[in-house]
């Protein structure tokens, strides 16, 4: 139950960091 808890989390860390960089290369642009 914890490893899946932590597994979402570290998913959602990704996901919020992929979405960072995505906003950044687009303000670059």
């Amino acid at each position: 139950m914890l490893s899946q808890c932590f597994i979402l989390y570290v998913k959602n860390k990704c996901i919020h960091v992929i979405s960072i960089e995505i906003s950044f290369i687009v303000n670059e642009w």
